[in-house]
């Protein structure tokens, strides 16, 4: 991917966690950067790379600065932004010996997303009585493809916090906590391949439970919806689509999105182990497979 340099001068200390607007290069927009993230940033001599330092977010009139780093700016400060640019303004049609502007190649790929099984809401941990706050016992630890956590309870549950520790596709870790629900079912957001622990941290009365929900994790990062072309369950397209969440940009949090996005089936799609679920997708940048999310054991 190439890269694009800005140089912004600080109007006002830039204190941690505040977020600094700044316009587009000439000639770019949103569709330059959205998925893009190996971002990287100079101040000082102090090199800063994106999303740990810092993440740039690609708003429709200008790009946003989020700086995470804990540390403060000074005003006046010079900050030299590498950005990465998803594809090029243009592409070189050797065939034809003609030169496309504001054109570039974006594959198409076939994602396979396997025979999901049914949602089960005790596939980690069955019904059980939490008295005291901890890790609590895993029946099973690796699901079937990499999907969301659900939390089932039978009693208001919103004053336990459970933190969900586990790993990716690519076995990186990753962290989440989710609020436990009121007398029903909470779903998380990010799609785990395998699960080291989940804790409590309180006690409640009533059954808890902890299973996989319908929320299926995509191997590669989706910009946003438009770069699905099709989706197929078995040979047949859905008369109705799913839901498709694109990779989360944002700063990774114990709360945020998945890194690299999700999809779920729609209500009519039998999940049986036996439908394959597959999404024709369009990606400039085939080999974005998201940054490393949050993790904390």
């Amino acid at each position: 991917m190439p890269f694009v340099n800005v140089n912004i001068v600080l109007d006002k200390p830039l204190e941690p966690d505040q977020r600094l607007a700044f316009p587009y290069p000439e000639g770019l927009n949103e569709a330059s950067f959205f998925g893009a993230f190996n971002h990287n940033l100079v101040v000082d001599d102090v090199f800063c790379k994106s999303p740990i330092d810092f993440v740039i977010i690609p708003r429709s009139a200008f790009l946003e600065l989020h700086w995470r780093k804990n540390q403060t700016v000074a005003k006046g400060k010079f900050l030299h932004v590498r950005l990465e640019e998803l594809g090029t303004n243009a592409h070189y049609d050797a065939k034809n010996n003609v030169t496309l502007v504001n054109t570039f190649p974006a594959n198409l790929f076939m994602i396979n997303l396997r025979a999901p099984l049914p949602r089960d809401h005790q596939f980690y941990i069955p019904p059980m009585q939490l008295t005291k706050p901890g890790a609590l016992p895993l029946a099973k630890n690796h699901p079937d493809v990499p999907r969301n956590v659900i939390i089932a309870a039978t009693v208001n549950a919103t004053q336990v916090q459970f933190k969900i520790v586990g790993q990716d596709v690519y076995n990186r870790n990753m962290t989440e906590v989710i609020t436990g629900p009121n007398a029903g079912i909470r779903s998380g957001k990010k799609a785990f391949n395998k699960i080291l622990s989940i804790q409590a941290s309180q006690p409640c009365n009533g059954d808890i439970a902890v299973g996989v929900g319908n929320r299926i994790g995509l191997p590669v990062f989706l910009p946003a919806e438009g770069y699905v072309v099709q989706e197929m369950i078995g040979s047949a397209v859905p008369q109705s689509p799913g839901l498709l969440i694109p990779g989360d940009i944002g700063a990774p949090t114990a709360t945020s999105g998945d890194r690299r996005g999700t999809y779920t089936p729609p209500s009519t799609a039998a999940l049986n182990g036996r439908n394959g679920i597959y999404l024709l997708m369009s990606l400039p940048n085939p080999g974005n497979i998201g940054s490393e999310d949050f993790f904390e054991a």
